[in-house]
């Protein structure tokens, strides 16, 4: 048996020249398949973070108005209440990440196809961009710098 390490196929040594390049176009085949998915996918995924971004700016100016009646240190509470939430979700989306990574790892180890948990990986790396995106504007509006303590 004869192995094309260029595109992973074991091929029979009966095998004809044809059927050899017959399943090494089917498996580019595949793979651009695989690749416009994934284009299609991250598309998809950034427009719907575009859009959480502008319901976040619309959902930040609603709070502001709500608590324009309110005393400065009751809104100011509100506003770092909900700066360590989006700290904890970004700390946590991180980890997932870090998950998600090791499991792309353990997978090509084992010479499992990785390109489902890699869509998956961009996807959690573009959402985790928009939620660093909202968390920067959070701050930007409560009056704070770059770090949050």
């Amino acid at each position: 048996m004869t192995v094309c390490f260029a595109y992973n196929l074991a091929m029979p040594e009966s095998e004809g020249t044809l059927d050899v390049i017959d399943r090494i176009v089917r498996a580019a085949s595949d793979a651009a398949a695989h690749r416009d998915s994934a284009r299609e996918h991250t598309t998809a995924a950034l427009a719907v973070n575009e859009r959480l971004i502008t319901r976040s700016g619309e959902a930040i100016a609603c709070s502001r108005e709500r608590l324009a009646g309110a005393p400065l240190s009751t809104a100011r509470q509100m506003e770092f209440r909900h700066l360590k939430i989006a700290e904890v979700h970004v700390g946590l989306a991180r980890i997932l990440i870090r998950r998600q990574r090791n499991l792309i790892d353990r997978l090509s180890a084992r010479g499992i196809s990785t390109n489902l948990a890699e869509m998956v990986l961009n996807t959690m790396q573009i959402t985790l961009a928009a939620m660093e995106g909202h968390r920067t504007y959070m701050r930007q509006c409560a009056g704070i710098g770059d770090t949050f303590e």
